[in-house]
């Protein structure tokens, strides 16, 4: 089972996710397209979403993007990673 826990301090958002390959929970077909690979090792990536402000009006998105954050890890069985944002906004908003 897929665990995501958050956190708010302060105006940042913090969401910690953590999966294992072989948990009951998942299907095949995830499996298969997630766990194809054996990986080990830690990564960073950086995303520009669209933040809080004006968020209601589409056509000023473009002139309202904040930074994400992602920092993981893939230890052969565990995938995890921390994904960091301030004033940013996404579906379960």
């Amino acid at each position: 089972m897929t665990q995501i826990k958050r956190l708010n301090i302060k105006g940042l958002e913090f969401v910690f996710v953590g999966k294992y390959r072989y948990d009951k929970d998942i299907d095949d077909l995830e499996r298969i397209s997630t766990w194809k690979d054996w990986k080990l090792g830690f990564w960073f990536r950086k995303f520009e979403v669209v933040g809080s402000k004006n968020f209601q009006h589409p056509k000023e998105w473009r002139n309202n993007m904040v930074n994400q954050y992602m920092i993981g890890c893939e230890l052969l069985l565990f995938q995890g990673w921390i994904t960091i944002c301030k004033g940013g906004m996404n579906l379960e908003s």
